[in-house]
């Protein structure tokens, strides 16, 4: 019997191999995660020589660091096994989802009363679109006295 073989080391080698085996997915698209990162960063400097932009450029900034400090943790958990590491992946990357599904939901939300707003507008100028209607078959816009 080998004493360097205790049931406490085969355990945690029975745990980094199971880390290991769920972190799998993840540590596989950390290539796709750091690059999606770099472009939310690109996007957010980007952002800053616009106008209005100004404002909001720290969202895709902040979720490009998010993306990309994830990636790195989910190296560090594939290489290693480290389930802090893996942990802390899981924390940005749930972080930059609840972020961007956050940013989706107030899109839909101000789209929706943009649109509301755009056909309360039609509807109220509809008279007067017809009105210029008639006039234009009856031969045009009177020209006056």
């Amino acid at each position: 019997m080998d004493l360097s073989t205790t049931p406490e080391s085969l355990v945690a080698s029975d745990n980094t191999k199971l880390l290991k085996e769920l972190a799998g997915p993840l540590f596989a698209a950390k290539r796709w995660i750091k690059l999606f990162g770099w472009m939310m960063l690109g996007n957010g400097i980007l952002t800053v020589f616009t106008g209005w932009g100004i404002l909001f450029c720290w969202l895709p900034i902040w979720m490009g660091v998010l993306l990309l400090k994830a990636g790195k943790a989910l190296e560090t958990a594939g290489n290693r096994g480290d389930k802090a590491q893996f942990l802390l992946a899981q924390d940005k990357l749930k972080t930059f989802f609840t972020v961007n599904g956050i940013l989706m939901l107030v899109g839909i939300i101000i789209s929706t009363i943009v649109l509301l707003l755009f056909g309360g507008v039609m509807i109220k100028m509809l008279p007067m679109l017809m009105q210029q209607g008639a006039m234009m078959q009856q031969g045009g816009f009177p020209t006056g006295p």
